[in-house]
């Protein structure tokens, strides 16, 4: 990602993780024509609801005060592992990867509104179970995560697809023994 902001013309500006100035996430000079700068992350950020961001400038090796809090969720895109659908047609998605007590949201390809919803377990796994059977046919589904403090939310999880089946119709008996 890219972080932008404004400074004094010339300053050098460095990104740095909240409580932690020993890794700079990224660093630029203040442009002269705009007083802004942009860095692009040199660190990979980790997972975190919120992740918290400062900076400082320097001007002739005189750095300033820290840079108000600025606070970004940071939620990796989810992994859906498995699709089932039960004998009545109720589909149950799960899947890994995610930020605890986060909140799953899960939607047809293609956008519209939420069918699933799941909040994600301590270990990272989630599971959203259908409360209602779904109508036979295909289905293709995508899901993204939540963040429970920011309520911002991942890049879409890689599209899956399944199928409910219809279910098969009672059987008839159509003859019954002449019974003595």
């Amino acid at each position: 990602p890219t972080i932008s902001g404004t400074g004094i013309a010339g300053a050098l500006v460095k990104l740095y993780r909240h409580n932690d100035s020993s890794l700079v996430l990224g660093s630029d000079t203040v442009d002269p024509d705009d007083n802004t700068w942009e860095i692009t992350l040199e660190q990979p950020l980790r997972m975190a609801d919120p992740f918290t961001m400062t900076a400082s400038q320097s001007v002739n090796d005189i750095p300033s005060d820290w840079a108000d809090l600025v606070s970004v969720a940071v939620l990796f895109k989810l992994v859906i592992s498995e699709i089932t659908v039960s004998a009545d047609g109720r589909p149950t998605v799960r899947g890994t990867g995610v930020f605890e007590d986060a909140t799953v949201a899960i939607r047809f390809q293609g956008g519209g509104e939420t069918h699933l919803t799941a909040t994600v377990e301590p270990n990272g796994d989630w599971r959203a179970i259908a409360s209602e059977p779904w109508p036979p046919g295909t289905y293709t589904i995508t899901a993204k995560q939540i963040g429970k403090v920011t309520e911002q939310s991942s890049d879409w999880a890689d599209h899956k697809e399944f199928t409910v089946s219809a279910k098969p119709p009672k059987p008839v008996i159509s003859a019954l023994p002449e019974l003595v």
